[in-house]
């Protein structure tokens, strides 16, 4: 992906789980224990276009 958007270019060794559809991350920031993000990978490429 050619921009900076946080979510295209995350690390992969912070993905802990993933699917066809989308990816969870530990939350960098985390409200409460186990803080977790799921990012439709949809997103991905209304963001990339």
């Amino acid at each position: 992906m050619t921009n900076n958007c946080l979510f295209c270019s995350m690390d992969p060794e912070r993905i802990i789980a993933q699917n066809d559809t989308a990816y969870a991350v530990y939350d960098g920031y985390p409200v409460t224990e186990l803080h977790t993000l799921v990012i439709h990978k949809d997103i991905l490429l209304i963001m990339d276009n």
